[in-house]
């Protein structure tokens, strides 16, 4: 598990998980009191707002391509394979 620096730690909003920071790309991770437990901000979000964990082969993706927008509107559920297909044809758009 990679240390986590303590100076980026925010207060999450989330009595569950009521810490969280940046990671690696922009992706926001949201930490239990003990740190020993975390979550994806964006995995959590859709989580609450479907009422139940995200099943397995299901991710979730930014539609702004902005993974530290979290809000539900900006977020889509699709199966990994959708999921990589939307990031191969947005690859192939920039070029």
């Amino acid at each position: 598990m990679r240390a986590i620096n303590t100076d980026n730690l925010e207060k999450s909003g989330y009595p569950e998980y009521p810490f969280k920071c940046k990671i690696g790309r922009g992706y926001v991770k949201l930490f239990k009191v003990t740190f020993i437990e975390s979550v994806s901000e964006h995995c959590y979000v859709m989580e609450m707002w479907l009422g139940c964990k995200i099943p397995p082969g299901i991710d979730i993706h930014h539609i702004d391509r902005n993974p530290s927008n979290n809000n539900i509107d900006n977020l889509m559920i699709v199966t990994g394979k959708e999921h990589r297909e939307l990031h191969e044809r947005m690859a192939i758009k920039r070029k």
